[in-house]
């Protein structure tokens, strides 16, 4: 046996009847690409009726648990014989515990007439769906996909023509399905894929060491100023305050020596030889006093000044893996010529950066199982998007990961965020989306 990262949603797709488990229906999971069965390279999953607990429960029969019938969902308890009775419960998942309240969606995949293809199509004589020219899916449900995609970084605001959407390197779609969707790829890369990466990242990252402290001030050149440092500059004497309590801007490294020093709950004395001045409104001047006179005296202090705040470092701004590619099994050398694939794994859509040479008959055979052939890879997967049901990754919201559920950067910290780590949306706003369609020429306007 060996501990792997189970991730459910690999195993979503077509389940076809076949037999009988204990006097009940069984069904076992078919291959992701046609619906067929899968050769000997993979065993399907299961879903069967166990009676030690009166439920329904989805098993495989190499992924051993410790619990009856080994398995990893259950539904509620029931003697019904049609299984999709229990899709208007809750079922339980198994993480090592019970999970209660999951959810889970059954549904027949048999046709009857041309509704049940979504009149995108005609129902065949097994019972399966035939889509027209122009749909595809299980149902027909899906229009055919986009012939090459466009990230939201492709375009540039023309002043005399408005927006124009140019991917210089196209990201095309390959041919292939897996789960029932479109592959996309892009090819001849090399350094890191910045028209994937972060949006508010204008350019690549020049310097060699990472920034644990990215500052969010843009510069005349519109790339990334250096890192702002934890200590005034040489020059900069501020004012004696009492407490020693000091402060500076942090934000500007290069702050003169005439920068204005403020306390939090403490009021800083001036320099001797200048009395101190109450903030107060001014007195009026008597009847028949020229208003126009200047003032005499010494000047009075500011009412105001504002403040400029220094920000905490956050380590989830440390990119864990451009950054630091020795921690990634030959990061640093892949990166010299590569691609990136575009595929989805059940959920969601993965991005994953691959050897120039590769090829996608070998990466993705006719057997192809995104849990058996480990689809998640910490050392190459770097963007993951929103769980969806979508046919394409047009109109989702993607993530960069950071604190990677691999601990070699902390191996004495455990971070409990779940199998990816934290995630850090490309885009700022929510339902935003990063990748669109774009038509055969690349200034075309995508669309959603």
């Amino acid at each position: 046996f060996e501990d792997r990262l189970l991730i459910y949603s690999y195993f979503n797709g077509v389940y076809e009847e076949q037999g009988t488990h204990g006097g009940y229906p069984r069904f076992i999971e078919r291959n992701k690409n046609d619906g067929k069965p899968f050769g000997s390279s993979v065993t399907g999953a299961e879903i069967r009726y166990c009676h030690a607990i009166a439920s329904w429960v989805f098993m495989h029969p190499n992924i051993k648990t410790e619990n009856e019938c080994s398995w990893l969902w259950r539904s509620p308890e029931t003697q019904d014989y049609d299984i999709l009775s229990t899709t208007y419960g809750s079922w339980d998942a198994w993480i090592g515990e019970v999970k209660p309240l999951a959810f889970v969606a059954l549904t027949s995949n048999e046709c009857s007439d041309e509704s049940d293809c979504n009149y995108h199509g005609s129902c065949g004589e097994d019972s399966k769906c035939v889509c027209d020219d122009f749909h595809f899916g299980d149902s027909c449900e899906f229009e055919l996909p986009c012939r090459s995609l466009a990230t939201e970084k492709a375009h540039i605001l023309d002043p005399v023509k408005g927006i124009e959407w140019k991917q210089e390197n196209p990201i095309r779609d390959t041919g292939y399905m897996v789960y029932n969707r479109p592959l996309f790829i892009q090819e001849g890369l090399s350094g890191e894929p910045f028209d994937m990466r972060l949006h508010k990242i204008l350019k690549k990252e020049k310097s060699s060491s990472p920034s644990m402290r990215p500052s969010n001030l843009p510069s005349a050149s519109k790339t990334p100023s250096r890192s702002p440092t934890i200590s005034p500059s040489e020059s900069f004497t501020p004012f004696p305050t009492q407490g020693q309590l000091l402060s500076f801007d942090a934000l500007n490294p290069s702050a003169s020596p005439s920068s204005s020093p403020f306390t939090v709950g403490l009021r800083t004395p001036l320099p001797s030889g200048i009395p101190e001045i109450i903030d107060q409104p001014p007195s009026r001047p008597p009847r028949g006093e020229n208003r126009t006179q200047s003032p005499t005296g010494p000047p009075t202090r500011q009412l105001h000044s504002q403040n400029e705040y220094d920000t905490a470092p956050d380590f989830a701004d440390w990119d864990d893996f451009f950054e630091s590619p020795s921690l990634h099994d030959g990061l640093e050398e892949l990166l010299e010529d590569y691609k990136v694939i575009i595929s989805y794994t059940g959920s969601r859509f993965y991005g994953t950066i691959i050897e120039s040479n590769a090829t996608l008959d070998d990466l993705f055979p006719l057997d192809y199982h995104a849990f058996w052939s480990q689809s998640f890879d910490v050392d190459r997967t770097f963007i993951i998007s929103d769980t969806t049901s979508k046919p394409m990754p047009v109109g989702v919201d993607f993530f960069e990961m950071r604190r990677r559920i691999d601990n070699r950067l902390t191996p004495n910290i455990h971070f409990s965020y779940g199998p990816f780590g934290a995630l850090i949306p490309l885009m700022n706003y929510q339902d935003t989306g990063f990748f669109h369609c774009v038509g055969e020429s690349p200034s075309t306007s995508p669309s959603t």
